[in-house]
C-alpha cells in the first residue's frame, strides 16, 4: 500500500474521484454538497467513493462490503491505474 500511495498518479486520482462522483450523484445527489472536499485529491477521491459506497449500502439494503462496492465503481481498479 505504501508504495501505491507514493507512486499514485494525478490522472489516476482524478478517475478515482469522477468515479465515485458519478456513483454519488446517481445515489444521493443531495449528499454530494455535503462532503467537505478539498483538502487532499486522494482523500477526496477516497471520500466520495467511500460516500457513494454508504448510500448504496444504505438506500438499497445493499449487504456487499463497502470495499466490494467500491470495486465495483473502480471497475477492479483502485489500486491500478485504468487500461
Amino acid at each position: 500500500m505504501r508504495r501505491w500511495l507514493v507512486r499514485v498518479t494525478t490522472a489516476h486520482v482524478q478517475w478515482m474521484y469522477h468515479r465515485g462522483v458519478h456513483r454519488l450523484v446517481q445515489v444521493a445527489p443531495e449528499v454530494f454538497t455535503e462532503l467537505r472536499l478539498g483538502a487532499n485529491p486522494l482523500r477526496d477521491a477516497l471520500s466520495v467513493l467511500a460516500a457513494a459506497a454508504y448510500w448504496d449500502r444504505h438506500r438499497f439494503g445493499f449487504t456487499d462490503p463497502p470495499w466490494t462496492l467500491i470495486g465495483t465503481y473502480t471497475r477492479g481498479r483502485l489500486l491500478s491505474p485504468p487500461g
